[in-house]
C-alpha cells in the first residue's frame, strides 16, 4: 500500500490504472477484480476501464485486507471461535474484585501501545477468551473461588489487571462508571462508532489502553452470527486483522454497555464512506410481503421512492439492498436501469422500463386509439402498389415521372396541373400506381428510420451509359435493408453509347442478378426522353404488385403515414399523408406525432378539393396545430378532444425525454457497447458502413475487416463507397444501428449534426492497421479509447494570395466554430483529406490575431503546405480526452 499511496504526488494523483493491470497486480483474475470494484463501489463496466489511482488503493487495500491473491499467503491472525450462548446475569457474572488492583500504569503505557494496536488486541482478545470460558465453567462455584481463576488483560508489569464488577469500567479513583441509561424504545441498531475507527473495533472498547479508566469491555454475548450492525455485537470481522473476540456489545446490536458516546462520529463516518462498507449499514433483510403478480411498469430514472411502493417494499428497503450490492444512494436519487433491475430479480418481481410519459401516452393511445372495430374481413379489397423512384443524379429519375405522370393524365388536364404535393396516382390498364415523389433515398430511409413501412417496391432507375455509381449503390443497400422488392429500369438505352449488358454484370456483383440470368431482379429497359418501354414498367410494377398480394380495409378511422410537411404562409400548416387503411374524411379530427387538429380540406394531387381519401391515397390535408415530421404516423380519433390529449401527452413526452438527453428516434452503435453484449451472453451484429478516399483503400479495408467476424460477434458491411461522409451515410446507419468508419475522409457538417443527433458513432482512421487494431480490441474486450477529436470550427477558401517569401495565403470566411493561432487543422478538398497540421499564421486586416469567430473572415496560413485553392475546406480540431468510469 505504501508505494502505490504516497508515490510522486504530481503524477500519481493524476495516473489511471485499467482494471486488469490491478488485477495483474495483486495476483487476481479479471472477474475477481472486477467482483472488488463493485464490492467497493468502484463505477467500472469491464476489465479495461480506467480507475482512478484513489480507487486502485482502496482496492489493494481491502485485497490485502481480505487476503486475496498475493496477500493471501499471508499471515493473518487467528479469529477466536464464537463465545459460548448467553447465560443469566446472575451465573455469568463472578464477584467483584478490589478496585485498587488496578495499577496506573495501564494509561500511562497507552500511547507506546498505539503502533502495535492491531496485534495487542489480538493477544489480549484470546486472553480474555480463555478467561471467559474459565469464568463460564465456575459460574456454578462459590464467588471466592470464581474471581481467582479469571484473568483480564495483563498489564505492561505482566500483572493481571481484574474486571471491574459486572464489566463495567472504572474511574481513576477506581469506582465504577454507572452505565449510560438504556432507551426507552426499541433500537435500530445503529450504535454511535467508536472513536478509534482505523483500529479499534465498532461497538467494543479497546482493553487495556484508550481513555483513562476504561477497563476491557464487556465479554461477547449471544450464541450464533448475526449480520453485522452499526456499533453492534455478534460475531464480526475486524476491520484491520482484530479477532473476533474483540468485539463487543449487547446482542442484535445496540450501543455496547462498556462504549463512552463519541463526538467524532462525523470522521469516523467519512472513513466509513471513503471504504464504502455498506455491510455495516444497518442490514438488509429479505421481506416476506408478497411481491406483485403482474407486469410492472415502471419509468426509467425513477427514485426509490417511486420504484419500491409498486413492489410492494419501502423506500428503505430498497435503498438497503442497493447498498448491500455497494451502490451508495438515497431515497430521492434517481436510479439506473441496471439498480431497478437487479432489486426486480432479487424479489422475483416482473417489470418494463418506459422512458418517462411513454405510459401516458401508450395509456391514451389504447383507450382512443387501438379501440377494437368491427370491420368486416370481407370488406377488403385490393389497393394499389406505393412505389418509390430511386437512382443516382442525372440518371433520368426526374424526367421519367414527369413522363408517367404526363401519359396517364387526361390531355385536357396535363396543363392544368399547376401543383405537386410529392406523391400522386396513375391509372394504367389494370390498376392504379401510386407514386412518392421524394428527394432519393434520404427521405425514403428517414421515414424507415423512424419506424414507418411505407413503400411497396422501389423503381431503381440506372443509366445505360454511366452504369451504377456511388448513389445506385446506396439506393441498393437502402432498399435491402428495408426488405423492399426491387425493379431495375435501365433508362438511356437511345444514347449511342448505352451497354444495358454491363448496366446488368455490374447489377449482379451488387447482388441484384436479372431475371435474364437466371436471377430474380425484373429488369426493363426504358427511355424517358423518347418515352420508350413505360408501358412495359407500369405493368412489371402491377404483376409484382399482384404477387405481393397488396389489400387494405376502406372501412373504419382512417390510419396512414405523414410523407411531407411544411408551413404555408396563407394556409398554415400543412401535412401531405398517405393513407394506408380506412378511409379519410372532410372534418375528421386527425393527430400524428405531437400535432392534432380537424382536417379542414383534402386536396390531391391534381389540385383539387376531394371530399375522402381510401387506402394508398395521398392527399394534403390542412388543419393540424403545427407541421408534423415526416413518418410521423397519423390516426382519426372519435372526437377532438381525444387527438389533443394524445398530442399534448406526447409533446410531454418528447421535452422529457430531451431533458433526459435521450435520442427520441433511431440510434447508431456504439463500439464500447459491443463488449457489453458479449458479456450479457447475446450474440451481437456490428453493421459498418465503410468510407474511403480510393476504391482500392475501401477494398483492402472491407476484406481485411471482414475476416475479423467471430462465434461472439458478427461484422456486416451494409455499405461501403468512395467519398467523403454525408448525411446519407448517417440516416443509414441510424436506421440499420450502423458504426461509421471513415478512412481518410471526413464527415462533413451537416453529417456530425445529424450524428449529434442520431447518436452514430463515426470513427476515421489515416492508418489501416489502426481500424483493424480497434475493431479487433472491441470484439474481444480490450477496446482503449482515450482521445476523440472534437470539430471546433470551420473556414472556407475564398480566396488565395501568393506572397513572395512567404508563401500561399489562404483568405477564408469562418462558417462555424473559431480558429486558432496554432491549432489543429485538417485540410479537406471535397470531402477527402489532403493535409493535416497547425495554422502558423492568423490575420485580420493585417492584424495578428489568436483567434477569429464564426462569421468573420481572416488570412491563414499553413504551416508546411501550399496547395491552395479556392472551395477547399480548413477543418479546426482538437483532441480532448474521453472520460471514462
Amino acid at each position: 500500500m505504501g508505494p502505490h499511496r504516497f508515490g510522486g504526488k504530481g503524477n500519481q494523483l493524476a495516473r489511471k490504472l485499467r482494471v486488469y493491470e490491478i488485477a495483474k497486480e495483486l495476483g487476481l483474475s479479471n472477474k475477481e477484480a472486477l467482483d472488488l470494484c463493485l464490492a467497493l463501489g468502484v463505477d467500472v463496466k469491464n476489465h479495461s476501464s480506467s480507475v482512478e489511482e484513489a480507487h486502485a488503493d482502496r482496492i489493494r487495500r481491502r485485497a490485502q485486507r481480505d487476503h486475496l491473491g498475493i496477500y493471501a499467503e499471508a499471515t493473518t491472525p487467528q479469529v477466536a471461535p464464537p463465545s459460548a450462548p448467553t447465560t443469566p446475569p446472575s451465573v455469568r457474572e463472578p464477584e467483584p474484585v478490589a478496585a485498587p488492583e488496578i495499577s496506573e500504569p495501564v494509561v500511562a503505557s497507552a500511547p507506546e501501545r498505539r503502533p502495535d494496536l492491531a496485534a495487542v488486541i489480538a493477544e489480549e482478545a484470546a486472553k480474555r477468551e480463555e478467561a471467559e470460558q474459565a469464568a463460564i465453567e465456575n459460574a456454578g462455584r462459590a464467588p471466592e473461588q470464581a474471581a481467582p481463576r479469571r484473568q483480564g488483560p495483563l498489564s505492561p508489569s505482566g500483572n493481571p489487571i481484574p474486571p471491574p464488577p459486572g464489566g463495567r469500567p472504572l474511574s481513576p479513583s477506581g469506582k465504577p462508571i454507572p452505565p449510560p441509561p438504556r432507551p426507552q424504545g426499541p433500537r435500530d441498531g445503529r450504535g454511535r462508532p467508536a472513536r478509534e475507527g482505523s483500529g479499534r473495533p465498532v461497538g467494543g472498547s479497546r482493553p487495556g489502553a484508550g481513555r483513562p479508566g476504561t477497563g476491557g469491555g464487556r465479554p461477547p454475548m449471544g450464541g450464533g452470527i448475526r449480520p453485522p450492525a452499526r456499533g453492534g455485537g455478534g460475531v464480526s470481522t475486524p476491520r484491520f486483522g482484530g479477532a473476533a473476540g474483540a468485539f463487543a456489545g449487547r446482542p442484535g446490536g445496540g450501543r455496547g454497555r462498556g462504549v463512552r458516546p463519541n463526538k467524532s462520529r462525523r470522521r469516523i463516518s467519512r472513513k466509513e464512506f471513503e471504504e464504502l462498507e455498506p455491510t455495516r449499514a444497518t442490514a438488509y433483510v429479505p421481506s416476506n410481503d408478497p411481491v406483485p403478480d403482474y407486469e410492472v411498469i415502471i419509468e426509467r430514472g425513477s427514485t426509490a421512492q417511486e420504484v419500491a411502493p409498486k413492489l410492494n417494499r419501502s423506500p428503505g428497503d430498497l435503498v438497503r439492498f442497493l447498498l448491500m450490492q455497494g451502490e451508495m444512494v438515497t431515497a430521492t436519487q434517481s436510479l439506473t436501469d441496471e439498480m431497478i433491475e437487479l432489486y426486480a430479480a432479487e424479489l422475483g418481481a416482473k417489470v418494463r422500463l418506459v422512458d418517462p410519459g411513454q405510459e401516458q401516452e401508450a395509456q391514451l393511445a389504447a383507450k382512443y386509439l387501438d379501440v377494437d372495430e368491427t370491420l368486416d374481413p370481407t370488406a377488403e379489397v385490393v389497393r394499389p402498389p406505393v412505389v418509390t423512384v430511386m437512382g443516382h443524379v442525372d440518371h433520368g429519375k426526374t424526367l421519367l415521372l414527369d413522363r408517367i405522370r404526363h401519359t396517364n393524365v387526361v390531355a385536357g388536364e396535363a396543363g392544368g396541373i399547376t401543383q405537386h404535393i410529392g406523391a400522386y396516382q396513375v391509372d394504367v390498364e389494370g390498376g392504379r400506381i401510386t407514386f412518392i415523389d421524394t428527394p432519393g433515398h434520404e427521405a425514403f430511409t428517414a421515414m424507415r428510420a423512424r419506424g414507418a413501412s411505407v413503400t411497396d417496391i422501389v423503381i431503381l432507375v440506372v443509366a445505360a451509359d454511366d452504369g451504377v455509381m456511388p448513389q445506385t449503390v446506396e439506393a441498393i443497400n437502402h432498399a435491402k435493408a428495408a426488405g423492399v422488392p426491387i425493379i431495375v429500369a435501365i433508362n438511356k438505352i437511345d444514347r449511342p453509347d448505352a451497354d444495358p449488358n454491363r448496366v446488368m454484370q455490374q447489377l449482379s456483383e451488387h447482388g441484384l442478378v436479372p431475371e435474364a440470368w437466371g436471377g430474380d431482379t425484373i429488369t426493363v429497359q426504358v427511355s424517358a426522353l423518347q418515352s420508350l418501354g413505360i408501358d412495359e414498367l407500369l405493368e412489371q410494377v402491377l404483376v409484382l404488385a399482384e404477387v405481393l398480394e397488396l389489400r387494405a380495409n376502406p372501412t373504419g378511422r382512417a390510419r396512414g403515414v405523414v410523407l411531407e410537411g411544411h408551413l404555408d404562409v396563407g394556409r398554415g400548416p400543412v401535412a401531405t399523408v398517405l393513407v394506408q387503411g380506412g378511409t379519410l374524411h372532410v372534418g375528421d379530427p386527425v393527430v400524428a406525432g405531437q400535432a392534432w387538429g380537424k382536417a379542414k380540406a383534402l386536396i390531391s394531387d391534381r389540385g383539387e378539393k376531394v371530399s375522402d381519401a381510401g387506402p394508398s391515397t395521398p392527399v394534403q390535408v390542412l388543419g393540424f396545430s403545427e407541421v408534423p415530421s415526416a413518418g410521423d404516423p397519423f390516426r382519426v380519433t372519435a372526437e377532438i378532444s381525444h387527438a389533443r390529449e394524445i398530442g399534448e401527452a406526447r409533446e410531454q413526452r418528447l421535452r422529457l425525454a430531451a431533458n433526459a438527453n435521450r435520442a427520441v428516434g433511431a440510434q447508431g452503435v456504439r463500439l464500447e457497447d459491443i463488449f457489453e453484449q458479449i458479456q450479457q451472453g447475446e450474440v451481437p451484429t456490428l453493421n459498418l458502413i465503410v468510407k474511403a478516399d480510393v476504391q482500392g483503400s475501401l477494398e483492402a479495408l472491407s476484406d481485411a475487416l471482414a475476416k475479423l467476424s467471430r462465434d461472439e460477434v458478427r461484422l456486416e458491411i451494409i455499405h461501403k463507397a468512395v467519398g467523403g461522409i454525408t448525411e446519407n451515410d448517417v440516416t443509414l446507419a441510424a436506421a440499420s444501428h450502423a458504426l461509421i468508419i471513415g478512412f481518410n475522409v471526413r464527415p462533413d457538417r451537416r453529417a456530425r449534426e445529424a450524428a449529434e443527433v442520431r447518436h452514430v458513432e463515426i470513427r476515421t482512421y489515416e492508418i489501416i492497421y489502426q481500424v483493424i487494431e480497434d475493431i479487433e480490441a472491441a470484439v474481444v474486450g480490450m477496446l482503449k479509447p482515450e482521445f476523440e477529436e472534437v470539430v471546433v470550427g470551420e473556414a472556407e477558401v475564398r480566396e488565395v494570395f501568393r506572397i513572395p517569401r512567404v508563401g500561399a495565403v489562404a483568405g477564408c470566411y469562418v462558417r462555424n466554430g473559431t480558429l486558432t493561432r496554432g491549432g489543429r487543422v485538417r485540410f479537406l478538398r471535397d470531402g477527402v483529406v489532403l493535409w493535416k497540421g497547425t495554422i502558423s499564421s492568423l490575420r485580420r486586416f493585417k492584424e495578428d490575431v489568436r483567434e477569429v469567430q464564426a462569421g468573420f473572415e481572416c488570412g491563414v496560413g499553413l504551416s508546411d503546405f501550399q496547395d491552395l485553392h479556392a472551395g477547399d475546406i480548413i477543418e479546426a480540431f482538437e483532441l480532448r480526452e474521453i472520460p471514462r468510469g
